[in-house]
């Protein structure tokens, strides 16, 4: 016969279970605390707060419909960093995110579009294995030797990728573009919930210093005429 759960017992699980809903909330706070303790002074709302010289400005990937055709988010930070290219501000353009798949090119829809705008493709470099924020920001420094650099990213995302790129050895100012308006309700609350999250992943990654999940032989900042996966829609085989 089971023993049936006393008072005391069930007070006793009611308790572990605060406490750790406690803990788990207090790492949220610290993680999004020390994410904007380490982007202070590198977050940027405006072209014109810009200062310098930069090697690059990296555009990290974001989602790429079925159709290859670029997400709102993603055409944001397109269209910044072409903004700055045109404006002089940098002269190259690092397009860094997701080919985990045959299917599924971030890199080469970055490229696409700002090509379609007028950047060459002497100025535009590919980077196929930015997974992560982290990824970009270490394959940057590391594989293509960029040491100054503007990112453009929306505003929720600014305080992370500015810690992260610091943290990976890039003297970074973060281009914040905003937040999109007119999310569903599904993907507000996704949005809203997953970012105070991810910063705890960050903290991890400032503090612990992972290798990317693919490094590799340097490169630098070549170009892409040639690149490694041909783009179909410019004409190349």
């Amino acid at each position: 016969m089971k023993r049936a759960i006393s008072w005391f017992d069930r007070k006793r699980v009611v308790k572990a279970s605060g406490l750790a809903v406690g803990a788990v909330v207090m790492l949220v706070v610290v993680a999004n605390v020390a994410m904007w303790q380490a982007a202070r002074g590198n977050v940027v709302n405006s072209v014109d707060e810009l200062d310098g010289t930069y090697d690059a400005v990296i555009v990290p990937g974001a989602g790429v419909f079925a159709n290859e055709r670029p997400s709102r988010t993603l055409q944001a930070r397109i269209d910044a960093a072409v903004e700055l290219h045109e404006l002089g501000v940098v002269d190259h353009i690092l397009a860094s995110g997701d080919n985990g798949t045959e299917s599924y090119d971030e890199p080469t829809v970055i490229r696409r579009s700002a090509h379609q705008q007028g950047v060459p493709l002497a100025d535009i470099t590919l980077d196929y294995a930015g997974f992560s924020t982290w990824d970009t920001c270490v394959r940057a420094n590391e594989i293509f030797g960029v040491e100054r650099a503007v990112l453009v990213t929306q505003a929720r995302f600014a305080n992370r990728a500015a810690a992260l790129c610091e943290a990976a050895g890039i003297d970074v100012d973060v281009l914040s573009l905003g937040d999109q308006r007119g999310l569903s309700l599904a993907l507000g609350w996704r949005a809203a919930m997953r970012e105070p999250l991810a910063a705890v992943k960050a903290l991890y990654e400032v503090v612990a210093q992972p290798d990317p999940r693919f490094l590799g032989d340097f490169v630098g900042l070549a170009g892409s005429e040639i690149p490694g996966n041909p783009d179909p829609a410019l004409g190349e085989e």
